[in-house]
């Protein structure tokens, strides 16, 4: 008990810290029990820009932040000397990992229930930022696609409004979000959208397209199919798909948090290069040295007899595929033309080839006697590279 009181008491002084940094502006807010009115709203952060050991003037609180594209957010934020507060579910030790993305003290670990209004309320109570990442690509028994994407989003809002001290209110939600789309997870994305915007109209909403890297389930989980199947089953190979690094994605959620033409508009993220899902895995089976494999066309219905299957009696972790990822294979995953992207934000996003090749090093199989040698110049001959 004592232990338990002395960890409060330590969390309640790293947060009141917080609440003594002066970042420059007031904002008046007035709100009634439906809706709230932003009136009077000054946007400017003033950051100073000193490094990891300085006081930025930022205080952020990042929903999601355990997840793949928050660790490369929080780590920016603690390069400029942020104070970062991480909401999380379940096991700490899970993100201990990000405290030292901060200096000391600069990363406040909080535990959070998602469905408790006050647990969220001490989360932002002190932060002038919110970065809410909080995604979902399958649904469970315990949590469907507008558990997730619309009703905590509208919780995160409103809880947000009512603290009246937030500047800047980023949003992550996915590119082709439609609330007319016959994706359910699509659908759930754009009505989180709406969630956010009736609350906080200035929002910052950033659409990315398929995100890789290291901790991906994209290229990673390509490699593992390629690495375990003799064949890799693909369903609709032709599907246009537009992926882009994480570190982009991350450096472009930043750049928002201090972009004055930010607060309001609509950012979808994409990499520099369009592939159909045949190239991609193509890519995957060079990178990886394996081109013993193959691809097979997937049937739909075969797909979709799958997907329900696994859905319904299969653990979590074991989906390689859902009745929704089915829906979204028919659907290309590009960034329309004429919109806000990332040359907007100052971020000009890396190939696949650049980066992709890093992140599937680990996947590579047995070289063969053809990749053992390799060309030198002219004169010396030919030698075994291992």
């Amino acid at each position: 008990m004592r232990a338990a009181a002395r960890r409060n008491s330590n969390l309640a002084s790293a947060l009141n810290a917080q609440s003594r940094l002066s970042v420059g502006f007031q904002q008046q807010r007035s709100f009634s029990d439906d809706s709230v009115v932003l009136s009077n709203t000054s946007n400017r952060l003033d950051i100073k820009y000193n490094g990891r050991s300085s006081v930025s003037g930022v205080r952020a609180t990042v929903f999601g932040g355990s997840g793949f594209v928050g660790r490369y957010v929080i780590n920016r934020l603690g390069r400029i000397g942020s104070q970062v507060v991480v909401p999380y579910r379940g096991d700490g030790m899970k993100t201990r990992h990000l405290k030292v993305m901060g200096d000391l003290g600069q990363i406040v670990m909080l535990p959070m229930d998602m469905t408790d209004v006050d647990s969220i309320r001490q989360s932002v109570e002190h932060s002038n930022v919110i970065i809410n990442l909080i995604g979902a690509s399958h649904e469970t028994k315990n949590y469907s696609y507008d558990d997730v994407h619309v009703k905590v989003a509208h919780r995160i809002a409103k809880t947000c409004a009512e603290s009246g001290n937030v500047k800047r209110f980023i949003h992550v939600s996915a590119a082709g979000a439609d609330a007319d789309s016959s994706s359910r997870f699509l659908q759930s994305k754009a009505h989180g959208e709406e969630a956010i915007k009736a609350y906080f109209p200035d929002a910052t909403i950033i659409r990315p397209c398929d995100i890789f890297g290291h901790e991906d389930k994209f290229l990673n989980r390509s490699a593992d199919a390629m690495r375990f199947l003799p064949a890799v089953p693909v369903l609709n190979d032709q599907q246009k798909l537009q992926p882009i690094y994480v570190q982009d994605v991350a450096q472009c959620i930043i750049n928002t948090m201090v972009n004055t033409q930010s607060p309001g508009k609509t950012y979808t993220l994409g990499g520099p290069e369009v592939m159909s899902k045949t190239d991609l895995l193509n890519f995957v089976m060079e990178q990886t040295v394996r081109q013993d494999s193959s691809i097979v066309d997937l049937p739909e219905f075969v797909a979709r007899v799958y997907a329900t299957v696994v859905e319904n009696f299969a653990p979590v972790s074991w989906r390689m595929l859902s009745v929704d990822d089915i829906d979204r294979a028919s659907m290309d995953n590009v960034v329309p033309t004429k919109v806000l992207g990332c040359e907007d934000l100052g971020v000009k996003p890396v190939t696949m080839e650049k980066e992709g090749s890093v992140v599937l090093i680990r996947h590579r199989g047995a070289r063969d006697a053809k990749h053992n040698q390799f060309d030198l110049p002219k004169g010396y001959g030919k030698i075994d590279a291992f």
